[in-house]
C-alpha cells in the first residue's frame, strides 16, 4: 500500500490514479517510479521474525560476512525500523567488546 501511496503523490495525489499515454509520461517521472518499485522488498518481514535471527545476523555482521546477502530481509528491515536497528547496534557493540576466543 506504502507504493501506491506514493504513486499517488508523485502523479498530485489523483484517485484512482489516472491512465496515462506513454507518450505524455516523462523520463523523470518513470524514473522515480522505477526507483520506488527497486526500493520495495518483495516480502517484508516483521519485528518479531527479525527479533528471532537478530544474534545469527550480528554476528555475521561482526565476522565481517555480507549480512545483506546472507540475510537480505533482515538486513532491509534493519536499516529502515529503528527499533530493530537500535538493538541491532546494542547488540552489535557488546559482541564486538567481548575478547575474541
Amino acid at each position: 500500500m506504502r507504493l501506491l501511496n506514493k504513486l499517488k503523490a508523485l502523479l498530485g495525489g489523483q484517485t484512482p490514479l489516472p491512465t496515462i499515454e506513454a507518450s505524455s509520461l516523462k523520463i523523470e517521472d518513470v524514473g522515480k517510479m522505477l526507483r520506488l518499485l527497486d526500493a520495495m522488498p518483495l516480502v517484508e518481514v516483521t519485528c518479531d521474525e527479525v527479533n528471532e535471527v537478530l544474534d545469527e545476523f550480528t554476528e555475521a555482521a561482526v565476522r565481517g560476512e555480507n549480512v545483506a546477502e546472507l540475510m537480505p530481509l533482515i538486513h532491509q528491515h534493519v536499516q529502515k525500523c529503528s527499533n530493530c536497528q537500535a538493538k541491532y547496534l546494542a547488540l552489535k557493540r557488546i559482541l564486538q567488546a567481548m575478547p575474541v576466543a
